[in-house]
């Protein structure tokens, strides 16, 4: 490109004809790099959500979806970039499909803590059962003792008084 070709800007096209350049440029090789790495993230994500809506996969989930996620923060990829690896058609499902697989994560997340917070009140539940069952079976053989020792001591008073002979059966 020469100077009389006008400024650059984002159509421009840069080519560097000495690889020794491009070998010394550690900054140039790690960009290249990560958009080797940036694509190949993409156009993995592309693939699962075009079989997704063809019905022949399963949304991202767990250590995928954290890595899907985590890609889509860093390499903040738009249609204008994903245009690049495959066409600017691809980019709306393939982040459709996402958006889907963080949903789907955020509902089973919602419904595992709804699932442990009636778990929580059925153990809760059970146990003041068991303390009310415990309380009254308590209330009984307390009562049931304080009869009998009632009992007993009616009966000792009776025999001492002489109003029934000892061993009789009352």
């Amino acid at each position: 490109m020469t100077a009389s070709e006008g400024p650059l800007n984002q159509n421009t096209l840069l080519d560097l004809s000495h690889e020794s350049l491009i070998r010394q440029w550690d900054r140039l090789a790690d960009w290249v790099s990560e958009e080797a790495k940036s694509t190949e993230e993409y156009q993995r994500l592309r693939d699962w959500a075009q079989r997704w809506e063809q019905g022949n996969a399963e949304l991202l989930r767990g250590a995928d979806l954290a890595n899907a996620v985590a890609w889509r923060q860093r390499a903040a990829p738009n249609e204008a970039w994903a245009e690049r690896y495959g066409g600017r058609d691809q980019f709306p499902p393939a982040m459709k499909f996402l958006y889907a697989g963080e949903e789907a994560q955020r509902a089973a997340a919602a419904a595992e803590k709804a699932t442990r917070r009636q778990q929580l009140v059925a153990k809760r539940l059970a146990l003041g059962f068991a303390a009310a069952t415990v309380a009254l079976l308590a209330g009984v053989v307390g009562y049931h003792w304080a009869y009998v020792w009632d009992h007993v001591a009616i009966t000792r008073a009776m025999q001492q008084s002489g109003a029934f002979p000892r061993g009789s059966n009352r």
